[in-house]
Formats: structure tokens, sequence, C-alpha cells
């Protein structure tokens, strides 16, 4: 899984992406365009990446625990650039690719025993201390500007059932927007909205900064609530999957 693909890039500064990403990405240019293309199409692809990953402000590298977030989405978008303009996926085909770069095969992963998935609200409780301590240091390094724009992660407890999560500063947004990939931002978003649902998690998120707002704001729930059940998430006119809060709900 961290094998290094021994790239052009500043290894004490910068990651790569996943031997998972790799496999996504060579497979779905392999299907698209046929074995020898797509194995020319990958090659492109890596060199991209590291034209990308070499322009990029330093953001903790490693000791970022969310670098992946950040480096594997990068990867998509060098993929998606090494395609021939007329042959590209559509914004709805590289959205399923995203997909399957961050959350697997959704549709045929098996669903965890239900004392093992977010439907146990003792256990998403529990999950809040534990992560504002992994992040604790994290948190720090961003707000003293140790590293350049990354996310801070604020996590805490809701009601009795719910997981509030704020990222604030997202770094993708800022890649998009400097290479001009902002279309394809709901793409990158909207597959948060099937991120382990095999531990039946289902997320409420008002706000998302690619759209505009100052946040990415995540409420995680299990799927059987009546507040999961009430909140589907629908797509607004640019094609983020959006969802809210209903009014007056108790969480």
């Amino acid at each position: 899984m961290f094998r290094k693909e021994h790239l052009d890039i500043d290894y004490r500064r910068h990651v790569e992406y996943l031997q998972s990403t790799k496999r996504v990405l060579k497979d779905r240019l392999r299907k698209r365009f046929g074995t020898t293309r797509g194995e020319a199409l990958w090659v492109r692809a890596t060199h991209i990446y590291e034209d990308f990953v070499r322009d990029l402000p330093f953001t903790g590298g490693r000791k970022n625990l969310m670098a992946h977030s950040l480096y594997d989405s990068i990867m998509c978008f060098a993929y998606w650039e090494a395609m021939p303009e007329d042959q590209r996926e559509s914004v709805e085909e590289f959205e399923e690719t995203v997909g399957l770069v961050f959350n697997g095969d959704v549709a045929h992963a098996r669903r965890k025993p239900e004392w093992l998935t977010a439907n146990n609200a003792p256990l998403l409780r529990a999950i809040a201390p534990i992560g504002r301590a992994v992040l604790a240091w994290q948190n720090n390094k961003v707000r003293s500007g140790a590293w350049g724009k990354t996310w801070e992660c604020r996590m805490s407890s809701v009601g009795d059932s719910t997981l509030h999560v704020e990222l604030i500063g997202c770094p993708i947004v800022d890649f998009a927007k400097q290479h001009g990939y902002e279309h394809l931002m709901p793409a990158m978003c909207n597959p948060d909205h099937h991120s382990r649902t095999d531990f039946g998690m289902y997320l409420v998120r008002p706000q998302v900064e690619s759209r505009g707002n100052a946040l990415c704001d995540y409420y995680i729930m299990g799927d059987h609530t009546p507040i999961a059940r009430a909140s589907v998430a629908t797509p607004d006119d640019k094609g983020f999957l959006v969802n809210s809060l209903p009014e007056g709900a108790q969480l």
C-alpha cells in the first residue's frame, strides 16, 4: 500500500498516491482505451502528477493525517488531464471514478454487524474525543502557519447520536481553482455521501466549501436514524449533492 513509485517529487515535503488509487485509475484507463493505450496514458498521468506536486505548497507531508485526501485527489485530476480532450470522462463518469478511488465498490461492500455501525450511538459518540485528541497537533500546525493552507478539523458530538465535523480550509478547492478544475469539484465532493455505507454512516452536509461556503459541515449519523431518512441529498444547480437538517430536528 505504501510502496514508493520513485516519482520525481520531493518525498521530504510531499507524498504520492496510494497503490489502491493506482489500481483503480489504471483499470479505468484500460477499460476505456485498451491495455496498450491505457498504460501509455497512465504514464502520462504520473508525469502530470509530478508537475502538479512540484508546484504544491508544503502542507505537512506524511505528518498531515489527511494528506492522501489531497494527493489522491491530485492524482485523479492528473488522470483526467491525461486523457485526450475529446475522449475525457464526463463529470458523471469522473464522479464514479473518484468514488471508486476513495470509497471502493460500495455496491458490493459487505455491511458490518449492526453493533459496529454508526447506528450504535455510544460508539459514534466515543469517536469525538478520540478524534479531537488525534487532530489537536495537526490543528495547531495549521493555526500557527507552520504548514501551508490545509484542513483544520473540528470534531464534536451533537445530541445522542450524531458526530459533527467541520473542515475549514480545503486545499483541494485551492488546487482546482488554480488549475481550472472547478467544474470537476462536484465529482470530487459528492462521493463523500457514499463513504463507509458498509458501516451504516449517513452524511448530512448543508455547507460545502467548493460551493462557496466558508467550510464543509458534516453531520454524521446512522442510516437508520429519523434525520437520515428525512434528509435526502439532492443535486443543486451546479451538481453538488446537498442536504440539510430538518427544521426543528432534535439531534
